[in-house]
């Protein structure tokens, strides 16, 4: 660099510590968008990718002793009530045994409140029914929070 021949005359440009500042806070500005977009993936994530291989191993043991009885029966049919009632209490939740033609045979628990919800279906073997398993989303209200904080 050359010095002015003025003394009075500054040089153009900004100070090197505001160059650095402007650097430094692109930098982070960065690194904290890239976080954020990756947490909102993880957390927006469907909940049959989160659900563990235990749970999907229960869910799936359900629907094959189901398949297994026949519902006509009163008692046979009060057994499968309570057993999916117990599922619908341990999600927090609703479960449904829809038939063949679409019509709902057992329906227990209750419709999580809000819109954000899952639905978990799990087709009963040998036959054209199915589990529908609908549970909250617990984690859009972190999500939310963890947005604004951004």
């Amino acid at each position: 660099m050359t010095a002015p021949t003025d003394p009075g005359q500054e040089v153009g440009g900004q100070p090197l510590s505001v160059r650095l500042a402007v650097m430094l806070s692109l930098a982070v500005l960065g690194v904290v968008l890239i976080t954020g977009l990756a947490v909102n993936r993880v957390v927006s994530g469907s909940l049959e990718a989160e659900l563990s291989a235990a749970e999907r191993d229960r869910i799936t043991v359900v629907a094959g002793a189901i398949s297994d009885v026949d519902l006509t029966l009163p008692r046979v049919r009060r057994g499968v009530e309570l057993v999916l009632r117990r599922v619908a209490a341990t999600t927090g939740g609703r479960v449904q045994l829809i038939a063949a033609d679409g019509t709902p045979v057992i329906d227990v628990g209750t419709r999580p409140l809000g819109p954000a919800t899952d639905t978990i279906e799990q087709p009963i073997p040998n036959s054209g029914a199915k589990l529908l398993i609908e549970v909250p989303r617990t984690d859009r209200a972190f999500l939310r929070i963890f947005n604004l904080t951004l």
